[in-house]
């Protein structure tokens, strides 16, 4: 028999991540659909991870002391993200995007982050945020005027 303590934390976790529980994760599951560890990529993704590297280390390198100096974002930069297709990782073909998965992203954010986590944490946020919010509650309308944008 549970103590009442256990009980009481039991109740408060379901009740708190209930809504999450509700959630359409038709977007996110998608990348475990494979039966293959998390530590074994894919073809795809071991291509993804060496190009982002590349990316990192040709046009962020050489410009973090700066960023972080001013605390300012060079906005040719941005633009450079939207233009490689950082910004759309998991957005539909359909919609402009990659059309890849949810690990695809993570293992962009992940090398970016090792040249500056300020950089990921802006790719991290319209991946994982912005356009998964936009993918799992927009209608098909807001979809199809928004994603191209939010993707390039």
């Amino acid at each position: 028999m549970q103590s009442p303590f256990i009980r009481s934390l039991n109740r408060a976790v379901h009740t708190t991540l209930r809504p999450f529980y509700r959630l359409p994760w038709k977007h996110v599951s998608r990348s475990f659909s494979s039966h293959m560890a998390l530590t074994t990529l894919t073809e795809d993704q071991e291509m993804l991870t060496e190009t982002v590297s590349k990316f990192a280390q040709c046009h962020v390198a050489p410009y973090v002391s700066e960023m972080d100096e001013k605390a300012k974002l060079r906005p040719e930069l941005l633009e450079k993200l939207f233009s490689e297709g950082l910004m759309g990782i998991e957005i539909p073909e359909e919609y402009g995007g990659a059309g890849m998965c949810f690990t695809h992203a993570v293992l962009a954010i992940e090398e970016l982050a090792k040249v500056d986590p300020a950089v990921a944490v802006i790719v991290d946020i319209q991946n994982t945020l912005i356009n998964l919010a936009f993918l799992t509650w927009a209608n098909e309308d807001l979809k199809k005027e928004y994603l191209p944008k939010l993707a390039s």
